[in-house]
């Protein structure tokens, strides 16, 4: 009877332990299943199959980016730290005082303000002077000179931002401008790309603290003699220059030989997957995928003074492309010398490391299914 009864809680502890087993086995299947749920969020498909319902009247903010002008007490002139620009309110700034001469309250407060622009001027924090008559003086980068050292960052003293330098976004703006008129006139598909549609939606205009703007055209028309012979023209008339990077994947243009402010452009192509809608790919590590109804046709828009193309859809464009990109960046956090979130302002997955991921996990419930029928058998 003792080996018997032996037996038998042999029995009941091995049917426990497989029951068990079986608990273990059917979590780690929910705990996968959970993580298909994450991975394939089914508002992404409700997304593509629903009633599409186009805006025809997105139009940007047209938010005025409001100067920040530090105190300086001077009624004479005003610096605004966020566009490094100093503002002349009258003609005459002070003049100059002889040692031993009695000065008023008012005169000291002159000469302090003296001493204040010329340290202002002195320094590189002014890149562009308004004069009284309301012309306008560059005092930052040229054609002829390299670009500035600076670019936009976080005063920790004035808790404000500090946009890209004017001179800077001039130059990447008459690139643009340059560029999208010769494609125009050829006929050229072409569009704003990533934060310069982030830009257009939020302002009308660039992003005041990016410090590049990209496109993107028609693959058909890359690598083609036309397509080099522009680039020659654009080199010989406006001095910019232009070369492939990435092996040949983006195109970069540079505003002249010594000043390196850049635009990067880049070949898009339709796709026809099976069972999918067609969409729009450019060889670019971050882009996800975009439905070509967010892309075509295009928006004829005016971006600052320039009139050029943006997507068909801004918004549904960027929500793909970005977590929050209605969030204003203050720079307080900078990765490879952009300002950005701490975490990447890019989806968390595109579609090759998803089809990885779940590669893995049905791996990982095979080997369960083995395993499991292997333990039932012994």
């Amino acid at each position: 009877m003792n080996e018997k009864q032996s037996m038998n809680k042999v029995k009941q502890i091995k049917k426990l332990s497989k029951v068990f087993l079986f608990l273990v086995l059917f979590s780690f299947l929910l705990v996968i299943l959970y993580l298909l749920h994450l991975l394939y969020n089914p508002k992404i498909y409700f997304r593509q199959i629903q009633k599409r319902t186009w805006s025809t009247d997105i139009k940007p903010n047209f938010k005025d980016i409001s100067p920040f002008y530090e105190k300086t007490n001077c009624e004479s002139f005003e610096y605004d730290v966020s566009e490094w620009t100093l503002k002349y309110l009258k003609l005459n700034e002070t003049k100059d005082y002889e040692d031993g001469n009695e000065i008023n309250e008012n005169e000291i407060k002159s000469f302090q303000c003296k001493n204040k622009l010329k340290e202002l001027l002195n320094g590189k924090s002014v890149k562009r002077i308004i004069h009284k008559n309301n012309t306008i003086e560059n005092c930052g980068c040229t054609k002829h000179t390299s670009q500035c050292n600076e670019s936009a960052y976080f005063n920790s003293v004035l808790m404000k931002r500090v946009n890209t330098p004017p001179c800077c976004r001039e130059k990447l703006l008459e690139m643009l401008n340059t560029f999208s008129r010769e494609l125009q006139t050829l006929h050229v598909p072409h569009m704003l790309a990533f934060g310069a549609v982030l830009g257009w939606a939020r302002y009308g205009k660039m992003i005041p603290y990016d410090r590049d703007i990209d496109l993107i055209i028609d693959k058909s028309f890359w690598n083609t003699t036309l397509f080099f012979d522009t680039l020659r023209k654009i080199e010989r008339i406006n001095g910019h220059k232009s070369k492939f990077e990435d092996n040949g994947k983006k195109l970069c243009m540079t505003y002249s030989a010594t000043n390196h402010n850049f635009i990067d452009i880049w070949p898009f192509e339709i796709i026809k997957r099976v069972g999918k809608c067609p969409e729009v790919s450019i060889p670019h590590y971050f882009w996800k995928l975009q439905p070509l109804e967010n892309l075509f046709p295009e928006r004829y828009v005016r971006f600052e003074n320039i009139m050029t193309y943006v997507p068909r859809d801004p918004h549904r464009y960027l929500n793909i492309l970005y977590k929050n990109w209605k969030k204003e960046l203050d720079c307080s956090y900078k990765k490879e010398n952009k300002c950005s979130e701490k975490e990447s302002d890019y989806s968390q997955y595109n579609s090759e490391s998803r089809d990885i991921m779940l590669m893995i996990i049905i791996l990982s419930i095979i080997v369960v299914i083995i395993l499991y029928s292997t333990y039932c058998k012994v």
